[in-house]
């Protein structure tokens, strides 16, 4: 497929482009939402990869022309901003697909690869986010191609954040849904201490992002 970046941060576009050239697409990345506008103008991409933070152009206005060209194209918006699609929408745009910062590099080529071909989309079978894996069927978790076993409480909680793909959960909700779990007599910030230092071998972690929550990260 022929997609389109449009991500201001360096290392993230970068990095980006790397991850969809790795799985046989042909990214174009630009940094502005003017230079956005003008790769439109000049390619009928397939896909378009919009961060909401772009300077220049908006994303709102790079969408709404995205948008005007084909309604049919799949926009994956990604941004810090656990609000961004509820945003756009208030101005009457429409994403396909968002993601929040940080994600792995696994859950962004899922939302790729779900958006060109819906029916690979892999949430009712396993939730996955970088080399984790979870079988939802069997309960099993794996990591790297290897079964991770969990404590109960370590085991739930990995499960919940593997079902937020990457969007931050609150400390309270995040409790109620381990009480839900029956683990209601865990300690969040325990479970999560010790569950950060067993993925933290593996280049995953768990961030605390001020104001919004607990989620998976890449390190």
């Amino acid at each position: 497929m022929q997609l389109l970046i449009a991500e201001d941060h360096a290392p993230m576009g970068e990095a980006l482009a790397s991850c969809l050239r790795a799985a046989g697409h042909h990214p174009t990345w630009v940094a502005h939402g003017d230079a956005a506008l003008a790769a439109l103008r000049a390619q009928p991409f397939d896909l378009l990869v919009l961060d909401h933070g772009l300077p220049g152009a908006g994303s709102a206005a790079v969408l709404a022309f995205a948008r005007r060209q084909s309604a049919r194209r799949p926009v994956l918006l990604i941004s810090a901003l656990d609000d961004a699609e509820l945003r756009l929408a208030q101005h009457g745009l429409r994403v396909d697909a968002f993601l929040v910062k940080p994600f792995g590099l696994g859950e962004f080529e899922q939302r790729i690869a779900g958006l060109a071909d819906p029916a690979t989309l892999p949430a009712r079978e396993r939730l996955s986010f970088g080399q984790l894996r979870f079988e939802i069927a069997a309960g099993d978790i794996s990591l790297s191609g290897q079964p991770l076993h969990l404590p109960p409480d370590e085991h739930a909680l990995l499960r919940i954040l593997l079902q937020q793909h990457g969007r931050p959960l609150g400390a309270e909700e995040l409790t109620q849904r381990l009480a839900a779990a029956g683990r209601g007599a865990a300690s969040v910030d325990g479970c999560v201490a010790r569950l950060r230092d067993r993925l933290g071998a593996h280049a995953l972690g768990i961030a605390r992002l001020r104001g919004l929550g607990f989620c998976l990260t890449a390190l």
